[in-house]
């Protein structure tokens, strides 16, 4: 990894092509305030131009090797922290056919279990809430939140039953950001070590201090990757959102891909500068186009630039003041690029954190039970806490229903219209994945090297000796 520099940038193999500028650390350059060196890192690696077989994303038998021996080995997240704030609050997880229980124990601990009876597999749970233990609906067998057995029926025709044997297996648990992660191998390395440098980048962003204000899912008619990929490059923008392409660098983004990281790679497009389309608009007008699209920047009323002022700085200016009055925090460090850019990152195989303090949003996709040809997306926003104030439970999951749009959940504004846009591409790419005369999808080299290093960690798991795969209980038995 090449360490960027003020005013310089680090040199790109020649299959590595970039757009004209502004580029973003050409942008990041004339920023008011010190920005933080994890984004002036710049990294990417050639990782080749083939092409990635249609059928990851159609086929039922590569469907069926993902779940044995990708996500059986992955650390996932699987809720925040506050969404099971108290004793005996917990939710149920599903992937493909595994069903998690993970709960808050009466001691404050945060406990993860399958989801099923060990007497005869009943499912225990079918939906998160709140309970004092957990009970068998069909023969009473009982648990405490801790996972110890309670009571069981007709004790005398069951001796071999004992407290030590009939204990919930556990399944790893670690936190991180206030995230909540699973793990069904022992052999996969810890989370801090997985999540590779994620963590550094975001100990400016510390994601603990957040709170979840909005969560909404919906399932998509596409794959899970189909879905995911399409949230890992911005090349689409001006065909997809052209609403946007006024203020985004969407094709000037940098996309990167750090040598020897497998698990985290990122995108950073910067937003309120004049090039491109915007480049025929005043800056004015810049302005008044973002907060048409982020209409929190204009809480405060009318942004009106004085003479010879720039949209970029003074939308951040304005940013830092609304976000400061509603948390009490001071912003007056964050640099333009932390109030307005996306800088996204992704923790594989499925979670999407984004960095800075301006953009409160993580996305999380995943397979719906077993079917390949559909997904389930999530939008949570994070918002910043107020210093001091006490953590209140997690906004509850806003399901909608396969016909419905985002825009119907009002609580996402205006995300919810550019989320719509791309939920209609999406089901046309599973249709047309389907229906090509060609074997391969083809990506450009660089803006969608994102998804080749998805797909080349996905290979590394696929591919991993059947010696390495442990289950849960770390008997091998898989």
């Amino acid at each position: 990894m090449k360490q960027h520099s003020q005013g310089t940038r680090p040199s790109y193999p020649p299959a590595l092509a970039r757009s004209s500028g502004p580029l973003v650390q050409d942008v990041l350059d004339g920023d008011s305030r010190e920005v933080p060196q994890s984004l002036r890192d710049e990294s990417a690696v050639y990782l080749g131009s083939e092409d990635i077989d249609a059928t990851r994303y159609t086929s039922q038998s590569f469907h069926d090797r993902e779940m044995t021996h990708m996500w059986s080995r992955v650390w996932q997240m699987v809720c925040r922290e506050e969404d099971i704030l108290n004793a005996g609050d917990h939710i149920v997880y599903e992937i493909g056919s595994e069903s998690i229980i993970v709960v808050r124990t009466e001691s404050g601990a945060i406990r993860a279990f399958p989801n099923a009876c060990l007497h005869r597999g009943t499912q225990l749970r079918r939906c998160g809430g709140t309970v004092e233990r957990f009970r068998c609906p069909f023969h009473g067998f009982t648990w405490s939140l801790s996972g110890e057995l309670i009571a069981k029926p007709t004790p005398w025709d069951f001796p071999h039953v004992t407290k030590e044997n009939f204990r919930m297996p556990e399944i790893r648990l670690d936190t991180w950001g206030g995230f909540v992660f699973i793990c069904l191998s022992s052999e996969t390395p810890p989370l801090s070590t997985y999540m590779e440098t994620l963590p550094s980048h975001f100990a400016r962003w510390p994601l603990e201090n957040r709170h979840k204000a909005v969560h909404v899912a919906k399932i998509i008619r596409c794959n899970w990757k189909a879905a995911m990929e399409a949230f890992i490059e911005g090349f689409h923008i001006p065909t997809t959102h052209p609403q946007s392409d006024s203020y985004t660098g969407d094709t000037k983004a940098q996309y990167d891909v750090w040598p020897g990281i497998k698990h985290v790679n990122r995108v950073i497009t910067w937003f309120g500068v004049r090039d491109g389309k915007a480049g025929s608009l005043t800056e004015q007008e810049i302005v008044e186009a973002m907060i048409r699209d982020m209409p929190i920047i204009g809480t405060n009323g009318p942004l009106e630039l004085k003479e010879g002022e720039l949209a970029r700085p003074s939308l951040a200016q304005r940013f830092r003041e609304v976000l400061s009055q509603s948390t009490g925090v001071d912003l007056d460090t964050a640099s333009d690029s932390e109030m307005l850019d996306a800088i996204q990152y992704l923790l594989f195989p499925n979670f999407m954190p984004w960095g800075g303090l301006g953009s409160p949003i993580a996305y999380r996709f995943r397979p719906y039970q077993n079917d390949p040809h559909r997904c389930i997306m999530e939008v949570m926003y994070l918002f910043v806490k107020a210093e001091n104030a006490p953590q209140k439970k997690g906004a509850e999951i806003h399901w909608l229903n396969e016909d419905e749009l985002f825009s119907s959940a009002k609580q996402l504004g205006a995300l919810g219209v550019v989320l719509d846009q791309d939920v209609d591409n999406l089901e046309r790419i599973q249709i047309g994945l389907q229906a090509m005369h060609k074997k391969g999808v083809t990506l450009g080299n660089y803006q969608e090297i994102r998804i080749r290093h998805l797909h080349n960690t996905l290979d590394e798991y696929l591919n991993m000796p059947p010696s390495l795969q442990k289950c849960a209980n770390g008997t091998g038995d898989c």
